[in-house]
């Protein structure tokens, strides 16, 4: 809106008012201004002026931006518009601009004076203002009630001034500070310096200081002085009193500490001690009480090493050292003076030493108030400061330079005054920018091209820079051992290096290319300047006639990695008369993609065209990896023809693609796993009863919180002792803890837990295999229908995988090179929140749900290589566990478990390794029915059926199955009989081949209800498992295979026993016998136990069993057809 000439003026670099037309005026507000970047600069420059036109405007806008700039090609486009605003100065006036205020200046003083701050708001405010200072201090200068925060008025006037009064004493003490600081408010904003500190001086003179106890008392004088009174304390006080005096004044007690008689015991003087006659006491306590000659003042020395420092990662020592270590009363103040044009906070940061010397303490090492060193106490002589630059993102040129100095020093204990000495003075310099051209702009093969790299200014070192040499595309001048990583040494003291690239001169006939030389990204001590600095190019010209005779030439390729087989064909132009030949050679793509005797064998080999041939083919041996990759690629050159023969295109691309499985194949799984182990261990949360109060600890099965005592826990100690073998998987999944404080209105525990699973799976031609364990740690509270918690897992799994068929028939592969196999692992922590909701008493809902992330390690056989990516998880599930009809005793009841888990895993994309993502869902039910028939004399028949659907979806194994089972048992416990039939049968699998069926009938008699009399059991079993047929179905982790026992299988076991009265009918003696008969093996075995007695009304076990068993068993099917064994078993009910 602001128009040019009227409400602004444009200037020329030089100064000159340009004329309204020598912009090419195209309207009122809008004109154009060319200007030029004159050679050997990177910039122009113009200036804009406003025009005080003496109108009461509202602001008027400017708005310039670059047009298209000459030579395109060149340039690309930064910040290419810019607005302002003209303000008028008749509106701002009169605006009603916020007010910053800010603590603009302060005044301190002497102890006893009061020191002031002056408040300061700009503009001043059009009505009072009120602001909060909160005033603190360092020492012990003002009164307590002065400190803290305050209201202070700014009035119309944009100042006032504070005061703080001081107090003053008597002690000798370091000087202080006292801070004032603004906080923010209404009505106005903080200024720039919203706290400001000013020191106070003490003015007390420094007491003479008296010798010390170790100056003046031998050490075994204390030692006899300690010894009498011991010897005396037991006596009436008087004798005891005189030695307890002269320890108080040997600073080895405290009068406080007397209490036998209620007196204040005074320390022992030299004349008392003369007194007595104790003259070896009396000399130290005269040596005591006499003054000590004034010690020697100590200096101040400010130090650190020479030397610059760079940005970002530059560090200075300063050290502070005193000209000898402080006595006890002793204590210095030494503040540094940081100046120059780096500032604190912004440019560099103080850092004290770690751990702090004894006796010194730091202050203000980020502001406000010059940063400090105080030394108190008697082990204080030197402490060291660390100053570390930081990166601002500035370009300051040719650096900030930093000074450091002492401020005024403060003592207390030292008679005179301590002088300081030392002053430290460097640059933190910016990063050096480091460019690259090329000396010429065109050379012709054979040659030199030479490049010249030049640093923004001269290296205080050796400068060593990353270069990378690389040829457009179809160029081939440049031998291969030249290509690739480079590097270019700027020496000491200078600031360019020459860089040469040589160019091959050989026979053939092919078009100009161009060679580059890139600088390879930033590093130690340098930053590689922006485009176009960071690259320069050579043109590489031709100098070979074209060939009279037939031209060369080989087609681009793509094969796919499992064909592990690429053809490349070279083809001539016409037939020849005499035989031709050409080499060809691997080398990189730019940028590098497949890698030589990584992803393909490299081969380097002569091609002959006989007579009249015209094509001829060449094979290279890719490797079939399992990773899956992005399109990779390399290139195959011809060079060196035959006489007369020309090449026309001797460059081909070979690209590589694949569509292999891992890491997503291990990652579902892995994945799966943890989640099936989650959902499991939060289950069982479910179920638990609530925990006790107080810690609960299994380990490996066995309870270490019991009442039995360790030294009687039998089974605890066979294990601890080595007497029982404890696997991995024991200690695993059978150990956990829980902790429940007592008292919560809503139950509070603590758990943990651990899971062991093992999974194996295949997908296209690799098969895996892997151990996953999992330790689970919650909190979770409970009330009588709802449960709650957070379970944290951390997870690990090791395992391998294979690819099928990965060498060709007939081919064994090559050694040393990859071959398909590999090993993986991976780790991951999950938080997972859950919950639980009784429906009904019987009948609860519940959710868990979560997030996981950790990394996998894939290490391909045959490589040096190792791949980690970062691998995320994110699951959640839903379920019902309980009961839905309660028949009672007589009717129908109806049990149902059903879980929905759905998951998804990713993991990210690492050097050639491509991204991956995989989901999984999993749906399980399970139907259980029974009813009861009550039947005469308290007989009873239950009859019962199950069933359980199971379907896995998603990118792991997949499948439906489908599962029934049914039972009926029939009880008599007037008569102690007992019959049971089951059986189950497999609807539908995942394997559509897969049948499984099973059946099983048991007969139980035991007439007397104690452990007296007859006892006997038989039970016949056909096909698979007859019992827990939704479980089988149901648990694993992912559907699979079932053990195919067939159903011709059959066992029939049968079992008899007599219980006897023995030892005056305390004891009961049982012999026994038993039987077990399958197509595969016989088993035959006697029994002798003895028990106590057990009474019917016990309705109990006996407490204690001694059992003798002897064994015979005949298989048909190992190596050893007869088995013999004894065993002697004693067993404790505790």
């Amino acid at each position: 809106t602001a128009t040019w000439g009227a409400d602004y003026r444009v200037k020329a670099r030089n100064g000159r008012v340009l004329s309204l037309d020598a912009g090419g005026c195209t309207a009122r507000n809008s004109a154009a201004y060319g200007t030029a970047v004159p050679a050997g600069s990177d910039r122009s420059w113009f200036s804009v002026e406003p025009i005080d036109d003496a109108h009461e405007d509202s602001g008027e806008t400017i708005v310039i931006s670059v047009s298209k700039p000459y030579n395109t090609s060149m340039f690309s486009y930064g910040k290419d518009s810019l607005t302002f605003v003209i303000l008028n100065h008749e509106i701002v006036e009169h605006s009603k601009a916020v007010p910053a205020v800010q603590v603009s200046s302060g005044t301190g003083g002497t102890e006893g004076e009061a020191v002031q701050f002056t408040l300061q708001a700009v503009p001043a405010p059009a009505s009072p203002l009120a602001g909060t200072l909160t005033v603190s201090q360092e020492g012990d200068y003002v009164a307590a009630g002065e400190l803290g925060s305050r209201t202070v008025t700014v009035p119309v006037s944009g100042s006032v001034t504070v005061s703080v009064p001081t107090v003053d004493d008597d002690a000798d003490e370091l000087a202080g500070t006292v801070t004032a600081a603004l906080e923010a408010g209404s009505g106005y904003t903080l200024g720039t310096a919203s706290s400001l500190a000013v020191e106070v001086a003490d003015n007390d003179e420094t007491a003479a200081p008296s010798p010390t106890v170790s100056e003046c008392v031998p050490d075994e004088l204390v030692a006899t002085a300690k010894r009498l009174y011991e010897r005396n304390r037991h006596k009436p006080p008087h004798h005891a009193e005189n030695w307890f005096s002269v320890l108080v004044a040997f600073g080895e007690r405290t009068p406080e500490e007397w209490t036998a008689d209620g007196r204040t015991v005074t320390p022992m003087t030299a004349a008392s001690a003369r007194q007595r006659g104790w003259r070896r006491f009396a000399a130290a306590l005269e040596c005591l009480e006499k003054p000590a000659e004034n010690a020697a003042v100590p200096s101040v020395t400010l130090s650190a090493p020479a030397g610059d420092v760079p940005e970002a990662t530059g560090r200075k020592t300063l050290t502070v050292a005193l000209g000898r270590t402080l006595a006890k009363g002793e204590a210095l103040r030494v503040p540094l003076l940081f100046g120059g044009a780096a500032a604190l906070g912004s440019d560099y940061m103080l850092a004290p030493q770690s751990p702090a010397p004894s006796g010194v303490t730091y202050a203000n090492l980020a502001g406000p108030g010059a940063p400090a060193l105080t030394f108190t106490g008697s082990s204080a002589s030197s402490a060291t400061l660390t100053l570390t630059a930081t990166a601002d993102g500035v370009d300051e040129g040719s650096g900030e330079t930093v000074t450091v100095g002492l401020g005024m020093l403060s003592a207390a204990g030292f008679h005179g005054a301590v002088e300081g000495k030392g002053a430290v003075s460097f640059t933190i310099l910016e990063p050096l920018a480091v460019s690259i051209t090329a000396k010429s702009a065109s050379i012709t093969k054979g040659g030199d091209a030479v490049f010249t790299v030049t640093a923004s200014r001269v290296a205080k070192s050796d400068l060593t820079v990353k270069l990378t040499v690389l040829e457009s595309d179809g160029s081939d001048f440049v031998a291969a051992a030249s290509e690739g990583a480079a590097s270019v040494t700027i020496p000491k003291g200078e600031t360019e290096a020459a860089f040469t690239v040589a160019t091959v001169d050989d026979r053939l006939d092919e078009p100009d290319g161009m060679v580059m030389v890139r600088l390879a990204g930033n590093g130690g001590g340098y930053t590689v300047a922006a485009s176009p600095g960071d690259v320069a190019s050579v043109k590489v010209a031709d100098d070979d006639a074209a060939p009279a005779g037939p031209m060369l030439s080989i087609s681009d390729e793509t094969v796919n990695e499992s064909d592990q087989l690429m053809y490349f064909t070279v083809r001539l132009s016409a037939k020849s008369e005499e035989p031709v030949s050409v080499s060809y050679r691997m080398r990189h793509s730019t940028p590098v993609s497949a890698r030589e005797n990584v992803d393909y064998l490299g081969n380097n080999w002569r091609l002959t065209f006989q007579p009249d041939e015209t094509e001829k083919r060449f094979l290279i041996y890719v490797f079939n990896d399992s990773h899956d990759e992005g399109p990779e690629t390399f290139e195959v050159v011809l060079y060196d023809p035959s006489a007369g023969v020309g090449i026309a295109d001797g460059v081909a691309v070979g690209t590589i693609v694949n569509d292999d499985p891992l890491p997503a194949a291990w990652l579902s799984r892995f994945g799966r796993t943890v989640s099936h182990q989650v959902v499991e261990g939060v289950r069982e949360r479910f179920t638990a009863p609530p925990s006790a109060s107080g810690l609960h600890l299994t380990l490996a099965g066995e309870d270490l919180t019991s009442a039995v005592p360790l030294a009687e826990n039998q089974q605890v100690l066979a294990k601890v002792l080595g007497f029982e073998s404890v696997t991995a998987q024991q200690v695993v999944e059978g150990s956990s803890f829980s902790f429940s404080p007592e008292g919560a209105p809503a139950q509070f525990a603590l758990w943990g837990q651990g899971a062991l699973s093992s999974f194996s799976g295949a997908e296209d031609s690799v098969s895996l295999d892997g151990d996953v364990t999992t330790a689970l740690v919650g909190a979770e509270w409970r009330a009588e229908r709802w449960q709650a918690g957070a379970a944290l897992s951390h997870s690990w799994g090791n395992g391998s995988y294979a690819g099928k068929g990965h060498h060709r028939e007939g081919e064994e592969g090559h050694p040393g090179h990859p071959s398909g196999d590999g090993r993986i692992s991976s780790a991951m922590t999950g938080i997972f929140p859950y919950g639980r909701y009784a429906l009904t008493p019987r009948l609860d809902g519940w959710a868990v749900a979560g997030y996981g992330w950790g990394e996998i390690s894939l290490e391909p056989d045959g490589t040096d290589g190792e791949y980690q990516p970062g691998a995320n998880l994110a699951m959640a599930a839903v379920g019902l566990d309980g009961l839905l009809l309660d028949g009672g005793g007589e009717g129908l009841s109806l049990t149902a478990t059903t879980d929905l888990l759905t998951l998804s895993t990713t993991s990210e994309a690492v050097q050639e390794l491509k991204a991956s993502e995989s989901n999984v869902t999993r749906f399980r039910l399970g139907l259980e029915a029974a009813r009861p028939f009550p039947l005469a004399n308290g007989a009873s028949l239950l009859p019962s059926l199950e069933i359980g659907v199971r379907q896995d979806s998603g990118d792991a194994e997949t499948g439906f199955g489908m599962e029934v089972g049914a039972g009926l048992t029939w009880e008599d416990p007037r008569h102690g009989i007992s019959a049971q039939v089951r059986g189950r049968t497999l609807l539908t699998h995942a394997d559509k081949d897969f049948r499984e069926q099973g059946m099983a009938l048991s007969f139980a008699w035991d007439p007397i209800p104690t452990n007296r009399g007859p006892s006997l059991s038989l039970s016949h079993s056909l096909g698979a498992t007859a019992a827990g047929s939704v479980d089988a179905l149901l648990n694993p982790t992912v559907l699979e295979v079932l053990d195919d026992t067939s159903s011709r299988g059959q066992r029939l076991e049968a079992t008899l026993a007599y219980g006897l009265p023995a030892f005056g009918d305390h004891l009961t003696l049982t012999p026994g016998m038993g039987v077990a008969l399958s197509p595969d093996s016989r088993t035959y075995s006697l029994l002798w136990a003895v028990a106590p007695y057990a009474l019917p009304s016990r309705r109990q076990a006996a407490p204690w069993e001694l059992s003798l068993e002897g064994e015979r068993e005949e298989s048909s099917t190992t190596a050893s057809p007869v088995e013999h064994s004894l065993g002697l078993r004693f067993s404790l009910l505790f």
